[in-house]
């Protein structure tokens, strides 16, 4: 049976499943429409924290106590809640035996979190060792109403810990990680990221350009890729999320436009890694606390964070300005205080005014738009990220489809942009490993376009096999193309998005990654699935 016939047989399932109509998805898998025209009509939320003099929050703010500037146009704010740190009822139910899902546990937790990454990737040893020393201290001051959770990034981006307000386990797992020393080019480490780097050096020379700029443009964007994992991530959790990022260097350009133009002088809407992160960190609703590891530096010192003029190297603090800037983060460098700057960073959203507005008239060509936000009250200080990129949407083709589902596969990070839950059934015949998947996603995260008659969508579904060392080792890729009626989507909202499908497993794959993408609103969830121990109960 050939692969188009398989999908086709799979479409089937899929509506079928769903109380709809085969006929239409039949059609649009043979003859596939041209891509549906989008309305440009985007929610931004804005994360606001207000303090008084004391540094405390203030509560008991309405939405007409604040006002909202794009520029200099005053905007509606059409969505206000208030988000705290105060634990929220209800406790998690544990899955039955092999249901794997990709939301993060929620019960108890509240809607305000902070993730603590500790990043070798960018770190020198010794400072690694110094920023290790402030964040134990800090979490012994762990309280019941704190929620953290612990990320390391070094040769790959890593979960140490996810959210929990137990300060026990949150140091047992930073005692068992073992700090690695920062990607060195003269080292002779043969892993991935060194390979990776002797690859782009030569290409540098190739190309004429400095290896010195290339290997930063590559820890750039390594690093920009780790950073929108976490945002893919925690996502989907409501509230105003912290991200407390612990480097060495910020290795990001200042460069905050796209300079580049087409031969006429218009400006090409492509994204550069700030506006990216930025632009995932905001979608997220995560504000970006980068904290310098290097402590204090004494400028009468040559070493870490000096240059061989004996002055301290602020190169990368303008990158930390920026990133904190616009996403309603604080930067700290140049103090010894890590501790208590990680500490003021979780305090700093007890009481956080989510508002939200739909911009009208704007060109979506990838320009800055400054936001500003005011309290009709005195003596209070307002933070909030100062603005948003109003880029484009990415060009749905083949190509860009499977980029964001290569990305989204490579993180050891479940993303949560579209949640789902995957049921297994292991089968073993004659010596050949299989495995029965019925995947389920609720279709009311699903960005339907309507057109005509019908209600047209695309759902790229994609399987990843892994073997122990984490190397794909097989790939297999559905591609949806729904168009329903008005009676058929409905259904389908109310029943859900579903199939099953069995198909071989590899005799080495150890994990199956499961990727879910919706063109819509392009939208992206995974699920991680171990295999190691799921066929030791099966005979032949």
């Amino acid at each position: 049976m050939t692969l188009r016939a398989q999908a086709i047989i799979v479409l089937a399932i899929v509506a079928v499943g769903a109380g709809v109509s085969a006929k239409p998805l039949l059609a649009q898998e043979t003859a596939p429409s041209p891509q549906p025209l989008r309305v440009t009509t985007r929610l931004v939320q804005i994360a606001v924290l207000v303090q008084d003099k004391q540094g405390n929050p203030v509560t008991g703010l309405t939405k007409d106590d604040f006002v909202l500037l794009d520029g200099k146009k005053n905007q509606e704010i059409q969505l206000f809640s208030v988000d705290t740190n105060q634990t929220l009822p209800g406790a998690e139910q544990p899955l039955p035996p092999g249901t794997y899902t990709n939301e993060i546990e929620q019960g108890g937790v509240p809607s305000n979190l902070t993730v603590i990454l500790m990043d070798s990737f960018n770190t020198a040893y010794l400072d690694q060792a110094y920023a290790r020393n402030q964040i134990v201290k800090l979490l012994l001051t762990i309280r019941p109403q704190d929620r953290v959770a612990l990320y390391a990034l070094g040769s790959r981006l890593r979960v140490l810990h996810e959210f929990t307000s137990n300060a026990s386990s949150l140091l047992e797992a930073l005692m068992k990680f073992k700090s690695e020393r920062a990607p060195d080019r003269d080292n002779g480490d043969t892993g991935p990221t060194n390979l990776f780097n002797q690859q782009l050096v030569q290409l540098a020379q190739d190309a004429g350009i400095d290896e010195n700029q290339a290997f930063a443009v590559d820890h750039g964007h390594l690093t920009a890729e780790a950073l929108r994992m976490i945002a893919n991530h925690v996502g989907s959790l409501p509230g105003r999320k912290n991200l407390v990022w612990v480097s060495g260097s910020f290795p990001f350009s200042l460069e905050t436009n796209n300079p580049q133009r087409t031969p006429s002088g218009q400006k090409i809407p492509f994204p550069t890694e700030v506006e990216l992160v930025t632009r995932a960190l905001n979608d997220a609703n995560m504000a970006i606390y980068p904290v310098d590891a290097r402590g204090l530096v004494d400028p009468g010192l040559t070493g870490t964070g000096v240059n061989i003029m004996g002055k301290v190297d602020t190169s990368s603090f303008g990158a930390m300005q920026i990133l904190a800037r616009r996403t309603g983060g604080r930067a700290y460098y140049n103090t010894n205080a890590i501790m208590g700057s990680i500490r003021q960073a979780i305090d700093d959203s007890s009481v956080a005014y989510e508002l939200g507005f739909y911009p009208a008239g704007v060109k979506w060509d990838g320009s800055f738009h400054a936001i500003h936000v005011k309290v009709k009250r005195a003596d209070v200080h307002v933070q909030a990220r100062e603005g948003y990129f109003a880029l484009p949407e990415p060009p749905s083709t083949p190509e860009t489809r499977l980029a964001m589902i290569s990305e989204i596969a490579r993180s050891p990070m479940q993303a949560t942009g579209v949640r789902m839950r995957a049921e297994i059934a292991p089968v073993l015949s004659l010596g050949q490993r299989s495995l029965e998947i019925t995947l389920s996603v609720d279709a009311q995260q699903l960005g339907f376009q309507r057109e005509s008659e019908h209600w047209k969508g695309l759902v790229d579904v994609a399987f990843v096999q892994l073997d122990a060392r984490e190397q794909f080792i097989d790939k297999f890729t559905l591609s949806f193309h729904l168009a329903l009626s008005t009676a058929e989507r409905e259904e389908m909202l109310r029943r859900g998005f579903f199939f099953t499908r069995e198909f071989p497993i590899l005799s080495n794959t150890t994990e199956l990654r499961v990727i879910v993408r919706d063109d819509g609103n392009g939208k992206i969830g995974s699920v991680h699935i171990p295999l190691a121990s799921a066929f030791l109960d099966k005979t032949n």
